[in-house]
């Protein structure tokens, strides 16, 4: 992939991730976990094909190193995902295009 590819699929992923951020963070709290040896909030989203997972580090005080993850399923396959922190990180994990990503996409219009 060259780099204007590259480029062009961060600004997607952005995108997309602005849209599934906002409805992630409404999302019900299921649980909290460990990864990486960090406390994790998880917040499930669920509405018709969609689901949206999201971890966040637990409580206010969490460092700049620590990530948070989202995680879009469509029909039950993961379409997307993504990991951040405050330190700058910004990692596609997966990518894929389709009904799912249009589907964020109007939903976040039409909020």
């Amino acid at each position: 992939m060259n780099q204007v590819d590259r480029k062009a699929r961060t600004e997607r992923a952005k995108e997309l991730g602005r849209a599934a951020y906002r409805h992630g963070r409404d999302g019900e709290i299921v649980g909290y976990l460990t990864s990486e040896g960090e406390e994790k909030c998880l917040l499930d989203y669920r509405r018709g094909r969609v689901v949206i997972e999201l971890w966040q580090p637990k409580g206010p005080n969490a460092i700049e190193a620590e990530f948070s993850r989202l995680r879009v399923r469509y029909d039950g396959r993961v379409e997307f995902a993504l990991q951040w922190s405050p330190a700058g990180l910004f990692k596609v994990v997966k990518l894929e295009r389709g009904d799912c990503e249009s589907e964020l996409l109007a939903r976040a219009r039409s909020d």
